[in-house]
């Protein structure tokens, strides 16, 4: 069977098959969103938070942005990647661009924002004025789209990932206010951060001084369990091989890798690719 390695054992986001079990998490994550509770996920990077949030998304088919802060190096670059994510969630509701933007571009009229609302192709577009503040800014464009939402009668998700580096920049408190303002009178958009920095993250949400004290409940994600990974990789060599990998060599691939997603598939997708079925010494040499 011709199979695509990169994908049932992928290095980024596991979809489809490739996503292993993270069923309790998921449960919780999907009620959250259906009920309208803002959540934080927290667990090492490369720990598989991003595919959690993008496969429960994709079940409860509900519109959705992501802004990914990991590369956001200030208060301007945080801005541009929630607004980015904002766009991608404009885009997606199922509405004539122009009429979109008409109630958009009438929210910012209204306040006298320094956002400037246009129009490029099909994709919405906000240009800030360069003394404005960001923190103003993304309260603003928040709290725009969440009158769209409600227009629409459309609920959205807005993920923001790797939310810890905001809590590192000198205007902090300024952004997390910002997003406290609107997500706790939001009822049709809902806010899912992931943080990898624990005692960052800790900081952000737990301490009563912070803005986002106690916005969100909190999943700590920890390693999959070697149960669910026995029938997830038993089932994945099915695929491959005419029989199951034996149980043994599950369990010294997941001894070696510690049951860290990110190396249990960087180890499989090397041992996924020979003729025969891989043994205990195969998986000592890859």
């Amino acid at each position: 069977m011709n199979i695509e390695y990169n994908q049932i054992f992928p290095s980024g986001v596991a979809t489809k098959e490739a996503f292993c079990n993270r069923d309790e998490e998921r449960r919780i994550l999907a009620r959250n969103i259906k009920s309208g509770r803002h959540t934080l996920l927290v667990a090492p990077r490369r720990y598989g938070k991003s595919s959690l949030v993008k496969k429960v998304i994709d079940e409860q088919k509900v519109p959705s942005g992501e802004a990914d802060l990991f590369v956001a190096i200030d208060e301007h670059r945080v801005q541009q990647r929630i607004l980015s994510g904002v766009n991608a969630i404009i885009k997606s509701i199922k509405s004539p661009v122009a009429m979109k933007l008409e109630i958009v571009a009438q929210y910012f009229y209204s306040i006298s924002s320094k956002l400037t609302v246009g129009v490029k192709g099909l994709q919405l577009t906000f240009d800030a004025d360069v003394e404005s503040d960001p923190a103003t800014n993304i309260l603003d464009i928040l709290s725009a789209l969440e009158v769209l939402l409600k227009k629409k009668n459309k609920k959205a998700v807005l993920f923001i990932d790797e939310i810890q580096i905001i809590g590192k920049l000198k205007n902090a408190c300024a952004i997390e206010g910002a997003i406290r303002s609107v997500a706790q009178t939001s009822t049709h958009l809902f806010l899912v951060f992931s943080g990898s920095r624990r005692h960052l993250v800790n900081e952000m949400f737990n301490d009563d001084d912070r803005p986002l004290y106690k916005l969100c409940e909190q999943i700590a994600l920890e390693r999959i369990s070697a149960e669910s990974y026995q029938k997830h990789l038993s089932a994945l060599s099915v695929l491959k091989w005419p029989t199951t990998m034996p149980p043994n060599v599950i369990e010294h691939i997941l001894s070696i890798t510690k049951r860290h997603p990110y190396y249990v598939n960087r180890l499989c997708f090397e041992l996924w690719q020979r003729d025969k079925m891989p043994g205990i010494n195969d998986v000592e040499t890859d």
